[in-house]
């Protein structure tokens, strides 16, 4: 139970400290050192056998960018492991930390859609009403717009490896 305590204590305070530099020291035998790498602006030590509920006190936390909270789609992965003497590991907790700001709106789609319907509509419309020069028009910018939906849902569903932020 106090194996799976600390572990929590330890995602927590990594999850907090995704841009920064921190090492866990033990101040046992028993135990060996532990780290979490992140951006290093600035580095803390905490120690690995605290177990009880103390708050997480940073002097140079004003050190983390500002674009750390602002930037839509940033996220980082934290992976903790815990070792033994001889090397072998013994638990590793990973998760993924996002700052809850996104670019992604399902509305976007949707407008796209509408748009789109309503240039092929105008241009059958058009067309029927006798102006072939007018609609060709209308219909090549709704190809136009077709197109782009089409590049951008093929560069979504080609599983590429793009970063967070393009």
């Amino acid at each position: 139970m106090k194996l799976m305590l600390w572990l929590t204590r330890c995602l927590v305070r990594s999850l907090l400290l995704i841009f920064l530099d921190v090492r866990i020291q033990s101040t046992r035998r028993e135990y060996q050192p532990v780290r979490f790498r992140g951006g290093k602006p600035l580095s803390l030590t905490i120690d690995s056998l605290e177990i009880k509920d103390t708050p997480l006190t940073i002097s140079g936390f004003s050190v983390i960018p500002g674009i750390a909270y602002t930037a839509p789609d940033l996220d980082a992965t934290v992976r903790v492991k815990l070792m033994t003497l001889n090397g072998s590991q013994i638990s590793c907790v990973k998760t993924d930390v996002d700052n809850g700001k996104t670019v992604d709106q399902a509305g976007v789609g949707w407008v796209l859609a509408v748009a789109t319907g309503f240039g092929l509509l105008a241009s059958a419309v058009i067309a029927i009403l006798g102006q072939p020069g007018i609609a060709t028009h209308v219909s090549f910018r709704a190809r136009l717009l077709l197109s782009f939906m089409q590049s951008q849902a093929i560069a979504g569903m080609s599983s590429i490896s793009f970063p967070p932020i393009v």
